[in-house]
């Protein structure tokens, strides 16, 4: 993951913008240990900006979004920054560093996410003779964007949060992915429109909020969180699944719209044996490209396992792929990791462990515990910006942290597997364990 963060200023009462930026990109640090990068624009012109975690690299790269400044030294105000921390998954060179512009300057973008068929456009792209300048995905969005306009959505498959500013119409574009997978939060009033990864990083401006009883009632009371645009901070809106705004500097209009709807078949049919083998084939042939795409990575790729039929598919998937053409972000072998409890009657260590044997995997455990799960309640409460759904937050946070110590940037896992869609994991299970 990444961290993005942007000000657009409405007003000149609006805090001064380097240091907001700074400030904003600061809490967003734990997203993106990589790299630091910042772009300004003001009357006088463009300003790009490093900061005190920006590689060495990106000060030198002869690009036009290379980091010229500090922006610890920054004394000029201006109208619009964004900001960037990179977590690096695709291409790790300097190429890939945010906020990236287009060949002339014209179009920028901060983004938080992954394109899985950025291969696939960027070839369409250069068909088109299209240039590129770096391996990453994130080029390949801004360049289909410049290409296509928004149509340049219908394209992609992946998860994203983006902020675009196309200077050609001065207008300032927010998006987020179809499911919502990549956060995205903003904040709007008279003096200015804030955004960015996490609620901690607009709190830390001065903004107009507090605690909004309605979603505490909704948390207590009905074990809701996060299923409204407005949460726990007051007047600090999440920019909902599958929509994007437009904010037009030109008019000061602001507009959001939804750009995608899931289409879904609710009808029933008895079963068919004669068809059964059908669909069992093209649910197959989906996941297994799903999780292909998924693969693609410049850095160690790992598993979550909890021994359910979700973890247990994509790791059966990705063994067979794994043999068929050795992947070397995978280093050779599968390597999963699994969340344990000492109550044995909620445990499920045994059946993650016949997924284990059966693939051969490497394999390491977390134990969690009743005394781990206060002590790190904190901590998990501050990253996450609300309260913990269920102890399976952090149950799933301590797996992440035992898969860093093992060197994993990337981990798959699969989540909240339903009726509907356990019927055809099911049908999958035996052939996928067969692999």
């Amino acid at each position: 993951m990444c961290g993005i963060a942007g000000i657009l200023k409405l007003k000149p009462s609006a805090p001064f913008m380097a240091s907001s930026l700074k400030k904003m990109a600061g809490t967003l640090k734990h997203r993106g240990p990589d790299d630091e990068g910042y772009v300004c624009f003001g009357t006088s012109g463009v300003a790009l900006f490093g900061g005190d975690d920006t590689q060495e690299a990106s000060w030198n790269i002869d690009l036009p979004y290379a980091a010229k400044h500090n922006i610890n030294n920054c004394e000029t105000d201006f109208y619009l920054g964004l900001a960037h921390r990179r977590l690096s998954i695709i291409d790790l060179s300097a190429a890939g560093h945010q906020p990236m512009c287009n060949a002339d300057g014209t179009i920028w973008l901060t983004c938080n996410g992954e394109i899985y068929n950025y291969w696939e456009i960027r070839e369409e792209l250069e068909e088109k003779s299209v240039k590129f300048v770096s391996g990453c995905d994130v080029e390949v969005l801004l360049k289909a964007y410049e290409y296509w306009g928004m149509d340049f959505l219908k394209k992609l498959n992946g998860m994203w949060s983006f902020v675009i500013y196309d200077m050609r119409s001065n207008l300032l574009i927010g998006c987020r992915d179809r499911f919502g997978v990549k956060p995205f939060y903003y904040y709007r009033s008279e003096k200015m429109l804030v955004f960015a990864s996490e609620q901690k990083a607009i709190t830390v401006l001065p903004v107009e909020t507090s605690l909004n009883p309605e979603a505490v009632f909704d948390y207590l009371v009905n074990s809701k969180v996060e299923f409204k645009e407005e949460g726990f901070y007051k007047n600090i809106k999440e920019l909902m699944p599958s929509h994007y705004f437009i904010y037009d500097l030109n008019t000061n209009h602001f507009d959001i719209t939804k750009y995608y709807s899931l289409n879904f078949n609710n009808s029933s049919e008895k079963f068919d044996s004669a068809r059964f083998p059908e669909i069992v084939l093209q649910s197959n042939e989906k996941i297994t490209s799903a999780i292909s795409l998924r693969l693609r990575s410049d850095v160690n790729v790992g598993f979550c396992l909890s021994g359910g039929i979700d973890s247990s598919s994509i790791i059966g998937v990705s063994q067979k792929i794994n043999a068929q053409n050795p992947l070397k972000q995978l280093n050779g072998n599968l390597h999963a990791f699994t969340a344990a409890c000492g109550d044995k009657s909620c445990d499920e260590t045994g059946w993650a462990e016949q997924v284990v044997r059966k693939n051969a995997l490497k394999w390491d455990k977390y134990t969690c515990s009743s005394e781990n799960l206060f002590t790190e309640l904190e901590n998990i409460i501050y990253y996450q910006d609300s309260p913990l759904y269920s102890t399976s937050t952090y149950a799933q946070s301590s797996v992440m942290k035992l898969a860093k110590e093992h060197g994993m940037t990337i981990l798959l896992d699969g989540q909240a597997v339903t009726n509907c869609s356990a019927v055809m994991y099911l049908s999958l299970f035996p052939i996928i364990l067969s692999y």
